[in-house]
C-alpha cells in the first residue's frame, strides 16, 4: 500500500503483503485501516437513503489522494461483487491496484440450507460465493480478504423469521464449502469473522462465544480465523469490555479489529463522523484496547458521501482524521487543583494545547443543559412530534430521574415551535421513573417541510440510570400519519464547562478547583485535537 511518507508500493507487492497478513499499518496509529461504504447496489434498498458517490472513488483523479495512502484494505459487499456492471467493477479493481490498496469483501458466507435463512443477513444462495470469486478473477482482481457477515449471530443466535438456529458446529460446517470455494480461486485469501460485541451485559456474542466459534471454524475448515472484527453497540460498551476480547484473540493467534462508525439516528454526515472519530480516539488511547485493524465503515444512511477528503462529514475525510497521530492525556488531583499532561504516542510533550475541563453531572437535580439535534426533514414528511420514550425498547431497561425543559424546534431561520413533554408547572419539571417503568409521552404534532434543515433543542438533566433506557425523539410522519423516520437524543447525563488551561513546554497543565459539579460528578479533561493531532480525554470521579 501507499504510506503517507513513502511512494506507493507496487500493486503486485501490496497484494502479496495483504495475502501474507503483512499489509502496512497506519504510521500514526499502528493499525491497518480498512475503508467501506454503501455501494449503489445496496443503497437503493435502504429506507431514506438518497444517491451516493461510491463509484466516484474509482474515477481518475478522484479527490482522496492523501486518504488513499492511509488505506490498507477497501471492503465491498458481496452484492456489489455479484451485481455491479463489469465496467464499474473492473474500474474499481484497476483503481485499487493502481493505488496499492488490497481488496476485501463482506462475505455472505452461509449457504442457505433450504427451509431457513431466506431473507436473513449473512446467507447467500449455494454457489454465489464461488461465482463472485470467479468474476473478480476474470476481471483481473484479487480478493485478499473475506470478512464473514456475522455467521455466529445470524446462523446460531438469531431467532426471528426464517431463523436456522443451527448448532455452532453446524454453522462452521456450513461455512466450510464456501471457504473451499474461495481458496480454490484465491489460495492466499485471509478469512475472518465479524460479530456484534458489546461486553458481558449486552446481547452480542461474549468472548467465550467468539472463541468457541473460532475453534469450531478451525475444526470444520482446517484453518484458523485470520481476524475478528467487533461490530460494537457503542451505547452499551463498558470501558473495560474490549481489553479481555483483544487479549483472548491474541492468545488464539487472531487479529483484533474494531468497526468504527456513527449511529443510525445521526441526523447529518458530520454528526455521524464525529461519533466515529470520538470512538476511535477513545479506544486507541489505551494500548490494551487499540486494534490491529481499524475498519471505518458505514452501512447506514449517513454519511451520504465518500468524497472529497477535504470536506468534513465524508468517509475519506474521516480517514484523514483517523490518520492523525494519537495523543495521550492524564489527569489527577493535587491538593485543590487538577493537574495533568498531554503527550504524543511516544510520550513527547505537546505544548501550547488548549485543555478544557468538563463536569458530567450524574443527577437530575443539577443544572439542565441543552441538547441539540440538527438535520434535514426527510422526503415525504409533513408533520412531526416530539416524544419522550423510557423503557419502551427491547435493548435497554433502567430507571432514574429526569428534569426536562421545553423542546424548541426550528426550520432554517423560521419561527420556533415549543413543545412540553411533561405538561407540568414550570417550577416542577422533574419525572422519576422506577426501573422498567414504561414512559411514552408525545406532544401535539406540528407541520414540517420536507427538504428543509431543522434544529431541535431539548434541555434536560438526567441520572445515569436512564442512559440506555430512554431518549427524546423527533418523529417525522407522512401524509398517512405513519412514521417515516425518527432521530433521538439519549437521556445521558449532561456536562458543563468548568475550567480551561494551556499546556506548557513539558505538556503539563494545572486547573484550579472546578467551577461546576457536586458529589458524584465525573470530571473530564478534554483536548479536542486539531488538523495535526488527535484529541484525547482523561476522567476522574
Amino acid at each position: 500500500m501507499a504510506r503517507p511518507d513513502r511512494r506507493p508500493v507496487p500493486a503486485a507487492r501490496a497484494l502479496a503483503l495483504a495475502a501474507a497478513g503483512l499489509i502496512a499499518a497506519s504510521p500514526a496509529t499502528g493499525a491497518a485501516v480498512w475503508l467501506a461504504g454503501v455501494d449503489p447496489v445496496v443503497r437503493p434498498h435502504m429506507a431514506g437513503a438518497g444517491p451516493g458517490d461510491f463509484e466516484q472513488l474509482f474515477q481518475a483523479r478522484a479527490p482522496w489522494e492523501r486518504a488513499a495512502k492511509s488505506v490498507a484494505v477497501f471492503k465491498v459487499s458481496t452484492q456489489y461483487l455479484r451485481s455491479a456492471p463489469d465496467a464499474a467493477l473492473g474500474q474499481m479493481i484497476g483503481e485499487l491496484k493502481r493505488r496499492g490498496i488490497a481488496m476485501g469483501f463482506e462475505a455472505l458466507m452461509m449457504p442457505k440450507p433450504g427451509g431457513c435463512g431466506a431473507g436473513v443477513e449473512g446467507y447467500s444462495s449455494p454457489g454465489d460465493i464461488l461465482a463472485v470469486a470467479q468474476r473478480v478473477k476474470r476481471l483481473g482482481g484479487v480478493l485478499a480478504y473475506a470478512a464473514m457477515d456475522e455467521p455466529l449471530s445470524f446462523g446460531h443466535v438469531y431467532q426471528g423469521p426464517q431463523a436456522c438456529r443451527a448448532a455452532v458446529s453446524d454453522v462452521a460446517a456450513g461455512l466450510a464449502a464456501n471457504v473451499r470455494a474461495l481458496r480454490q480461486v484465491f489460495p492466499d485469501i485471509r478469512i475472518g469473522d465479524i460479530e456484534p460485541f458489546s461486553g458481558p451485559a449486552a446481547k452480542g456474542a461474549t468472548v467465550a462465544d467468539i472463541l468457541a466459534f473460532a475453534a469450531a471454524y478451525r475444526t470444520a475448515t482446517g484453518t484458523p480465523l485470520a481476524f475478528f472484527d467487533a461490530d460494537i453497540d457503542w451505547s452499551r460498551l463498558g470501558d473495560d469490555d474490549l481489553a479481555p476480547l483483544k487479549a483472548a484473540l491474541h492468545a488464539a493467534g487472531i487479529r483484533f479489529g474494531v468497526i468504527f462508525n456513527g449511529d443510525p439516528d445521526d441526523a447529518t454526515d458530520i454528526a455521524w463522523t464525529r461519533h466515529a472519530e470520538a470512538r476511535f480516539e477513545a479506544v486507541e488511547q489505551r494500548s490494551d484496547t487499540a486494534p490491529d485493524d481499524a475498519i471505518l465503515q458505514t452501512w447506514m444512511v449517513h454519511p451520504t458521501h465518500m468524497l472529497p477528503e477535504s470536506q468534513p462529514g465524508t468517509m475519506t475525510g474521516l480517514v484523514l482524521r483517523y490518520a492523525r497521530p494519537v495523543t495521550r492525556l492524564s489527569l489527577h488531583r493535587q491538593g485543590d487543583a487538577l493537574v495533568g499532561r498531554l503527550g504524543d504516542a511516544s510520550g513527547a510533550p505537546v505544548a501550547g494545547a488548549p485543555i478544557t475541563l468538563w463536569t458530567r453531572e450524574d443527577s437530575a437535580d443539577r443544572k439542565i443543559t441543552g441538547r441539540t439535534l440538527e438535520g434535514v426533514v426527510p422526503a415525504g414528511a409533513v408533520r412531526a412530534i416530539v416524544a419522550l420514550r423510557i423503557n419502551t425498547e427491547s435493548d435497554g431497561v433502567g430507571g432514574g430521574a429526569i428534569t426536562l425543559g421545553l423542546s424548541r424546534y426550528r426550520e432554517g431561520g423560521g419561527p420556533i415551535t415549543e413543545r412540553d413533554l411533561l405538561a407540568g408547572p414550570v417550577g416542577d419539571r422533574r419525572l422519576t421513573v422506577t426501573t422498567g417503568q414504561v414512559v411514552a409521552r408525545g406532544a401535539a404534532p406540528f407541520a414540517v417541510t420536507a427538504g428543509r434543515p431543522f434544529t431541535l433543542e431539548t434541555p434536560f438533566a438526567a441520572s445515569s440510570g436512564l442512559g440506555d433506557a430512554g431518549y427524546v425523539a423527533l418523529i417525522f410522519l407522512g401524509v398517512d400519519g405513519r412514521e417515516i423516520h425518527r432521530v433521538k437524543i439519549a437521556l445521558t447525563p449532561g456536562r458543563q464547562p468548568s475550567g480551561q488551561a494551556i499546556t506548557d513546554s513539558g505538556g503539563r497543565f494545572q486547573i484550579g478547583r472546578p467551577t461546576a459539579g457536586g458529589k458524584g460528578a465525573v470530571i473530564e479533561a478534554v483536548y479536542a485535537g486539531d488538523g495535526r493531532l488527535r484529541g484525547a480525554t482523561a476522567a476522574l470521579r
